[in-house]
């Protein structure tokens, strides 16, 4: 376990910017997010594992050039409507 999932109660998490993250892997156990911005993270390249944060209500991944336009779809539909 990494020290991000030990933050089961963390709502808030800004990662803007973050030049060296390729994946969301460590924050699969983040089970009360409800915002992240991911935006400008120039190497990150998969984001499946937000699809089991039930709680994610903002995502932002503007300029995150990596992320596959095939993943699209499947990430838009596994997250949760309000």
């Amino acid at each position: 376990m990494n020290f991000l999932e030990s933050l089961t109660a963390l709502q808030y998490l800004e990662l803007r910017g973050c030049k060296v993250m390729t994946s969301v892997d460590g924050l699969r156990g983040l089970s009360s997010l409800e915002y992240l911005n991911l935006s400008e993270c120039e190497a990150l390249t998969n984001v499946d594992n937000l699809k089991g944060i039930a709680s994610l209500q903002y995502l932002n991944l503007n300029k995150s050039k990596k992320i596959l336009k095939e993943t699209w779809p499947a990430l838009i539909s596994a997250l949760p409507r309000t």
